[in-house]
């Protein structure tokens, strides 16, 4: 299994194509990290800042962080997260395995089924024309290869969350869920594409490929 709103959503989805453990620890699937991470932050004035984040105290992105501290050339400039589109990381040895983050305000489903709003960072498992899937941990990090990898509460597991049409990300699913439970969710979820809810209940599409599946997503 792979472990791994919105004004503006739509704007950014095109350039993403383009480009003994208790329950109460976390824990990452890969533990070495880069200390500094290139980065590039598309800003929704449509500048762009590149240059890098990290450091020797942290080389963790957390997902609540509200302000972007980046190292230029000349200068290190701090940047509002609602003043960003969106984000890529990436290790400076493997340019070409980019890794995109939205900060994003999704909704999720509170005490007494009550609705509630949050915003926070979330990696893009997938982005196609109709459909955006993102993923969302504790914090993020990039291995030595460039891979990215969400850190996460072992009981929650990654959040998954998708967006339609540039609409706010709803919670759908977690890492915990089995290949048959996750295959039933999407039958529900997809039904209006019944094409591809076939190759998803047939096993020709994974049900973890994330990618392929916003790739495909094609409402009838």
């Amino acid at each position: 299994m792979k472990k791994k709103s919105i004004k503006g959503l739509a704007a950014a989805t095109a350039v993403i194509m383009c480009l003994a453990i208790t329950s109460c620890e976390i824990y990452s699937a890969v533990k070495a990290a880069t200390t500094f991470y290139q980065c590039e932050v598309h800003k929704k004035d449509g500048s762009i800042v590149s240059g890098r984040i990290g450091g020797m105290r942290s080389s963790n992105f957390y997902a609540n962080t509200k302000t972007v501290s980046i190292k230029t050339a000349t200068s290190r400039e701090k940047i509002s997260a609602n003043d960003v589109q969106y984000l890529v990381l990436w290790d400076k040895d493997y340019p070409t395995v980019k890794n995109t983050l939205m900060y994003v305000e999704f909704e999720k489903e509170g005490r007494k089924g009550k609705k509630c709003y949050n915003k926070r960072w979330m990696y893009v498992e997938g982005a196609g024309d109709n459909l955006i899937i993102l993923g969302s941990g504790s914090y993020y990090q990039i291995t030595p290869k460039g891979d990215l990898i969400i850190s996460y509460v072992n009981t929650d597991g990654i959040q998954y969350y998708l967006s339609r049409n540039s609409n706010m990300p709803m919670y759908f699913a977690n890492s915990n869920r089995t290949k048959k439970s996750m295959r039933k969710m999407w039958a529900e979820k997809l039904k209006d594409d019944p094409s591809l809810v076939n190759k998803i209940t047939n096993k020709e599409i994974e049900v973890w490929d994330f990618k392929t599946i916003a790739d495909e997503y094609n409402p009838k």
